[in-house]
């Protein structure tokens, strides 16, 4: 189940509409912290040099990176099975033939 998971995450991380989201996140973050909480007298939450969004990004980056291995730890074991079953069928298929 959690290969699985792995492979829905994989794929929606791999997505334009995940990068986009990301992309709109970050500007909004800076842009508050940067520009917007300054102007109106509020304490930005996480002030340049953006400590805390590093930290979030770095293991956002950490836990998408083992969910990519993860899936393709599982897709290069179904890629040995198929090679098997390749390798048995042709044997089989050549046997025949002789």
């Amino acid at each position: 189940a959690l290969e699985r998971l792995a492979d829905v995450l994989t794929a929606l991380a791999g997505s334009a509409p995940f990068l986009a989201a990301h992309a709109l996140w970050f500007a909004a973050w800076i842009t508050w912290n940067a520009a917007l909480a300054p102007r109106l007298g509020r304490a930005p939450f996480d002030p340049y040099p953006f400590g805390f969004l590093t930290l979030v990004v770095s293991l956002e980056a950490i836990v998408l990176t083992i969910f990519v291995l993860m899936s393709q730890r599982r897709e290069s074991r179904i890629a040995e099975l198929r090679e098997e079953l390749t390798l048995e069928i042709d044997l089989r298929t050549e046997e025949e033939v002789t």
